[in-house]
């Protein structure tokens, strides 16, 4: 499966300012006191009524900001499971995207309006309206659409050399069952990544938002998404 770290790049952003919003819940710590406040609120959540039963890791993260700082190791390293078929990839994205929106209306309703994570918050969903909203603008307007040729190439020109930039970290962690050959390739198939995500999960995360309600399930907890495969001695 192909996996990129911009995730881990933006959580390293992120804690330079100390204010990581979601802890990856494959690795991460909490000081005790954190974790025994919100004991009785944490494994109760609700959300329009219903049970709050995803999205643990940002929930905890969530109260960990209302106490202090959230910060980011890159150099702790867990390797994790991963969906081996596309339907359970697109399930466990589309959970994570509905949880991810009801931690975005947390964020927004708890967290400082002159802080970090509020406008941090803001500004995700202005850059996704305006994804959409600027091809439609230039797409209606035959003058636009003539100056939006040359300038759409610089963007795309400009957005290639940061993906580029962005992919060289998958060469900083060597696993024993890959390559030099196989992360090389995977570097140079690193742009098909960002049209994934603009392509499929961008409109799969619209459809989370609007159908944020159904939040009552955890899929793991029910149908396991992954194998550990076990090698023989």
């Amino acid at each position: 499966m192909l996996y990129l770290p911009f995730t881990r790049g933006m959580r390293s952003a992120q804690s330079v300012l100390r204010r990581v919003t979601i802890n990856s819940g494959t690795l991460a710590f909490y000081r005790a006191e954190t974790v025994r406040a919100c004991a009785g609120a944490y494994e109760n959540e609700h959300f329009w009524g219903r049970p709050m039963q995803m999205n643990d890791d940002s929930m905890l993260t969530f109260y960990a900001l209302l106490r202090g700082d959230t910060v980011h190791q890159p150099s702790a390293i867990v390797f994790t499971l991963v969906p081996e078929r596309l339907r359970h990839y697109l399930g466990q994205q589309l959970r994570w995207m509905r949880g991810t929106t009801v931690r975005h209306l947390w964020w927004l309703r708890y967290m400082p309006m002159g802080g970090v994570v509020f406008w941090g918050t803001v500004t995700e969903y202005l850059h996704m309206f305006l994804a959409y909203a600027l091809p439609l603008i230039v797409l209606l307007d035959d003058g636009l659409r003539q100056q939006w040729e040359s300038l759409a190439l610089a963007m795309l020109q400009i957005g290639l050399a940061i993906n580029y930039v962005m992919a060289l970290r998958v060469f900083t962690v060597r696993r024993s069952d890959e390559s030099g050959a196989y992360l090389f390739l995977l570097y140079l198939l690193s742009p098909l990544a960002a049209v994934w995500r603009f392509l499929l999960l961008r409109p799969l995360y619209l459809y989370a938002m609007l159908t944020c309600r159904r939040i009552a399930r955890w899929g793991t907890r029910q149908e396991v998404e992954v194998a550990l495969a076990v090698r023989p001695a």
